[in-house]
């Protein structure tokens, strides 16, 4: 009977020993669970924050082209009319001019001065054939 009292004594501490290990295994277990889903939260949680950082950096880098294009075809805009306006500015210019040298022109033509000049080249011419007939 002494055998059967320790071996059931010894079967007791055994059983007692699971049922402890099995606690202590079951509470590690869950503890472990809880921590792994806080994980699996805050991983979640940092892709949608990175997430949201690359959409608000495209949209920012969208607006800043949107910005560029914007003052450039102002800037296009300003070039092509100062330089429709210079244009312009040299074909009046040069109209005034060419008026102005063809005015000239015809004044000097109906001046005593080139009637003068005039008669000096046609004497020239004369006085020059005269000179070869001989």
């Amino acid at each position: 009977m002494e055998i059967t009292s320790f071996i059931l004594g010894v079967c007791a501490v055994v059983v007692i020993m699971m049922i402890v290990g099995t606690s202590v295994n079951y509470v590690t277990i869950k503890a472990l669970k809880k921590e792994l889903n806080n994980l699996t939260n805050q991983d979640r949680e940092t892709i949608d924050c990175i997430v949201d950082l690359n959409n608000n950096h495209q949209d920012e880098t969208d607006k800043i082209y949107s910005y560029i294009d914007s003052r450039h075809d102002k800037l296009q805009g300003s070039f092509q009319r100062d330089l429709d306006g210079i244009v312009k500015m040299v074909e009046d210019k040069s109209k005034s001019t060419e008026g102005n040298i063809r005015e000239y022109l015809n004044n000097w033509q109906s001046s005593e001065e080139f009637a003068m000049i005039l008669n000096s080249i046609k004497k020239k011419e004369f006085d020059s054939n005269l000179s070869k007939s001989y």
